[in-house]
């Protein structure tokens, strides 16, 4: 019986597909070293990914709750009009919303980069500790914002940028 050219490995689980493949696709270029964690685990960068997503929550967060306890007539959230709250805001109260804001726009570009980077399998320590060089910068700046420090926080929000742009570049 002749041997086929070939043969399919055995399917054993996604996981075990992707380092087959990579095994049978690029034989050249060697054993691809994989993060050895179980395949459950989520990493430093994904959960900075997840903190990324909330603090912008709880940045309007505290304007909301810093208006909770005032009448609606009196400049309290207004859940049924929530756009118009936002317009009558003045002082650390619009700065917070603004913070928000900013904080969504950061997004696509820091989730970007951490996606992409632990798809091209770079250095998972290095993209751990600019992820949270990240939440950091971003915490930071949120405060500078509230304390209405504007230089401050634009080399703050800068520092973010080049972060997520240094993750990005490892991909």
């Amino acid at each position: 019986m002749m041997r086929p050219f070939l043969t399919q490995p055995p399917l054993i689980n996604s996981l075990s597909l992707c380092r087959q493949i990579d095994l049978v696709l690029v034989p050249c270029s060697g054993l691809i070293n994989h993060t050895k964690m179980k395949e459950d685990q989520m990493t430093i960068a994904n959960w900075c990914v997840l903190a990324a997503c909330v603090l912008p929550v709880l940045t309007v967060g505290l304007a909301k709750a810093g208006s909770a306890r005032l009448a609606r007539k009196a400049g309290g959230y207004d859940n049924n009009n929530p756009r118009v709250w936002e317009q009558g805001l003045t002082g650390w109260r619009q700065r917070a919303n603004a913070a928000q804001n900013n904080g969504f726009e950061a997004l696509p570009l820091f989730i970007a980069a951490v996606i992409l980077a632990q798809q091209s399998h770079a250095d998972q320590g290095r993209i751990d500790s600019l992820a949270l060089a990240f939440i950091a910068l971003r915490v930071l700046y949120v405060a500078a914002y509230l304390m209405n420090q504007g230089t401050v926080r634009s080399l703050l929000w800068a520092g973010g940028v080049a972060a997520s742009i240094a993750i990005l570049v490892m991909a």
